[in-house]
């Protein structure tokens, strides 16, 4: 049986679980994105000056900048897999699938994303062996 992984992901971390006959295999990759809360901006160093404005395009590069490097650890690990469905709550799961579809050396197939909430470990695990054994 070749290879197969399901992951289970959203903006602070990601589950893969890879099948293999005989073997397999359970990682966590953390996101290291880190979540902004903007407030407001500073006041300027100078009494009774202007009120200096928070640079919103500023975090959501950097956010974006993140984002593709996460995307790219997750690519990583699902190298040697010949199927990869991906799994999650929120819009992370079709950002991943866009991203893994843009790259050119993939020798895998890659699912459609399902959408399922919050999953402990071994929910997990549960539901990439029942999808695959539905694509039987």
């Amino acid at each position: 049986m070749e290879r197969v992984t399901g992951i289970w992901l959203d903006l602070d971390r990601a589950y893969l679980y890879h099948l293999q006959k005989g073997k397999n295999d359970f990682e966590i990759i953390a996101s290291e994105i880190e979540h902004y809360h903007l407030v407001g901006g500073s006041r300027s160093s100078t009494p009774y000056g202007p009120q200096e404005a928070v640079s919103e395009k500023k975090f959501l590069e950097r956010k974006k900048h993140q984002k593709n490097d996460y995307y790219k650890r997750v690519a990583q690990h699902i190298t040697g897999s010949s199927q990869v469905v991906l799994m999650g709550p929120a819009e992370t799961k079709f950002e991943l699938h866009d991203y893994l579809n843009m790259i050119s050396e993939k020798d895998y197939t890659l699912h459609r994303p399902i959408t399922l909430d919050s999953m402990t470990e071994n929910q997990i695990k549960a539901a990439v062996r029942d999808f695959y054994k539905q694509k039987r």
